[in-house]
């Protein structure tokens, strides 16, 4: 379903489309990954200018998109096309699966936007990219993140240490 705005699919309410080395895009990034808020569950480091933001989305998502043939895509609402946020599957080398992720701004939170996305984002994995088994990684006291994907059918897995954060690793198989 591909079309002239790059939309890749869609849900109800959501538009999923790959990230662009645009301003729009990394100010949308820089606004996100800046923000304590939404940074507090994340791995890496905050970013800190639109100027970085656009050297993430170049040199690490969309190599993640040429070298895996999947990654984080931005969120937008259908009605106003705004983005709210990302979801989608990131390849971890490491434990060489897909990883479901999602993050949005705090100004939408609570509005069922991350189950929505989450959901989305597997049933693209599955259907289109044919992939069975998904994981996430989520720290322990990420309260909403357990639920988006206990909703999404995922049980809990083992504690482990990635990168600088304690996590659980959450795990769901789709035949």
């Amino acid at each position: 379903m591909p079309d002239h705005k790059g939309i890749l699919f869609e849900s109800q309410r959501l538009e999923f489309r790959k990230f662009r080395v645009s301003q729009e895009d990394a100010a949308f990034l820089h606004q996100l990954l800046s923000d304590p808020k939404v940074f507090k569950y994340l791995d890496g480091n905050p970013s800190k200018s639109i100027a970085e933001s656009k050297l993430r989305i170049r040199d690490r998502i969309l190599q993640e998109y040429e070298q895996f043939g999947y990654g984080r895509l931005l969120v937008c609402l259908k009605k106003t096309g705004e983005i709210v946020g990302f979801s989608g599957l990131k390849h971890i080398i490491d434990l060489k699966l897909p990883e479901l992720g999602f993050s949005f701004i705090p100004s939408v939170w609570g509005q069922g936007y991350a189950t929505e996305a989450a959901l989305a984002s597997l049933q693209y994995g599955r259907n289109t990219l044919g992939l069975k088994h998904f994981i996430a990684l989520i720290a322990p006291e990420n309260a909403a993140s357990i639920k988006v994907v206990r909703k999404c059918g995922f049980t809990r897995g083992e504690k482990i240490k990635y990168n600088h954060l304690t996590v659980y690793r959450y795990e769901l198989s789709i035949n």
